[in-house]
């Protein structure tokens, strides 16, 4: 059992830790203006990234749509085009999907946005429909579906 003096001087010292801590965290937060002056300085614009997902699709029943019976197929590329002629890519997993990050907000002029999922070369695919899928603000979402050859 401890002496009670030595509870009290371990108390006493968390206790001037903290408040040394608390100094130094209220300190940063203090502003480097004047009070009831205004900053014509612009704050900065909040920073989002935007996310495109592709999943490709194996049509197993050969009817030309996806559907419940469609499984994934892995190991294929997720392109996304932007209006302007960037590229971002992604593969897809075995779960058949791949999400492409872009990092910074696309505003409404940005759109259309131009996905593609492409297939490894030699393949045992061919692609059913659509190379290409324009996405409309804000579609964000593109499937794709693919046959055995």
């Amino acid at each position: 059992m401890r002496p009670p003096l030595e509870g009290v001087l371990l108390t006493l010292n968390n206790l001037v830790a903290g408040v040394s801590l608390l100094a130094v965290f209220t300190a940063s937060c203090t502003p480097a203006r004047q009070p009831g002056v205004l900053s014509d300085t612009p704050l900065p614009a909040p920073v989002a990234d935007t996310f495109f997902t592709g999943c490709a699709f194996l049509d197993q029943n050969a009817n030309e749509r996806v559907d419940r019976d469609d499984t994934f197929l892995g190991g294929m590329t997720f392109v996304i085009t932007l209006s302007g002629g960037a590229g971002f890519a992604a593969s897809t997993a075995d779960t058949g999907g791949a999400t492409v990050a872009i990092p910074a907000p696309l505003e409404t002029g940005a759109w259309p946005v131009v996905a593609q999922m492409e297939m490894p070369q030699p393949s045992a695919f061919a692609q059913v429909g659509d190379l290409e899928i324009t996405l409309a603000y804000p579609d964000t979402r593109a499937d794709f579906l693919f046959s055995p050859r």
